[in-house]
């Protein structure tokens, strides 16, 4: 509220992640971390003054917890319920309130909009999104006999096929076409229904975190420097955990399409 002209905060979720550490051998010692995750739907009476990311560091400096934002002004919200937003009507009723200064948006009649319709349109969006990232890897395999092919460059395209595979599920799952689209935020938002990304790109594997890494900046490697880092091993690591991601998203994809299926034609008829 000191930062931004605040409406209200609604809490989408929160993560809660625990590690401990003990050491047998001098130094002896123990230890623990928790750190936790809030994702927030933010809404303001005006544009933010700051950009989104200073926002979120900010809060992480003076808290100890990491925050996520999806942000929209008070007008946006209006105007999108007004014309039927899904994704507004479900998550205004359903994440937590945590702050309102008044009770604009608590009033409005938000009763989400199944019919057949809508579920043609979430269809063809998986689609779309799914069609070019199957399109951005196939670029490579051909790629991968030439040896002299930049490794930048490979990994560059699989972030991009990453992305949009995650538009691609955010749409599906939650009719949600987030304007900040860096990979780590849109793998955050897609943890909140599904453990894929931590199963593919963490778990306890460092060669995991490191890929993760590598797929997570190969923009900014490309954008910034001249000659690349990545080493062909690690884009060939890369192009199989992008390929498995992708192989799992559409398996949950189809699933979730075809309970979206049940609910809008059949709740449409009746």
């Amino acid at each position: 509220k000191s930062k931004v002209d605040l409406h209200s905060v609604y809490l989408i979720g929160r993560q809660n992640k625990i590690s401990s550490r003990e050491t047998y051998v001098t130094p002896t010692g123990e230890g623990y971390k928790q750190s936790i995750a809030y994702t927030l739907l933010m809404v303001t009476h005006d544009p933010l003054p700051i950009p989104l990311f200073k926002l979120t560091d900010d809060i992480y400096n003076q808290l100890p917890c990491r925050v996520y934002i999806i942000d929209y002004t008070l007008g946006e919200v209006r105007y999108k319920v007004d014309r039927g937003s899904n994704f507004l009507d479900r998550f205004l009723t359903e994440a937590v309130l945590l702050f309102a200064e008044d009770t604009r948006l608590t009033s409005l009649n938000r009763t989400p909009d199944y019919h057949g319709k809508n579920w043609k349109r979430i269809r063809k969006v998986w689609k779309a999104r799914s069609k070019r990232a199957t399109y951005l890897l196939t670029m490579l395999v051909d790629a991968y006999q030439e040896m002299d092919e930049d490794p930048a460059v490979k990994m560059g395209i699989m972030h991009y096929a990453l992305e949009q595979i995650c538009l691609g599920l955010l749409y599906v799952f939650w009719e949600f076409k987030p304007a900040h689209n860096t990979l780590s935020f849109l793998f955050h938002l897609c943890s909140h229904f599904t453990d894929l990304p931590d199963e593919i790109f963490s778990g306890a594997s460092h060669t995991r975190h490191h890929i993760y890494h590598l797929l997570s900046n190969a923009h900014h490697e490309m954008r910034f420097r001249s000659k690349s880092g990545i080493t062909n091993k690690e884009a060939e690591k890369a192009f199989d955990l992008c390929n498995d991601f992708m192989v799992e998203a559409r398996k949950m994809a189809e699933a979730e399409l075809q309970r979206l299926k049940r609910l809008h034609c059949i709740e449409a008829i009746v």
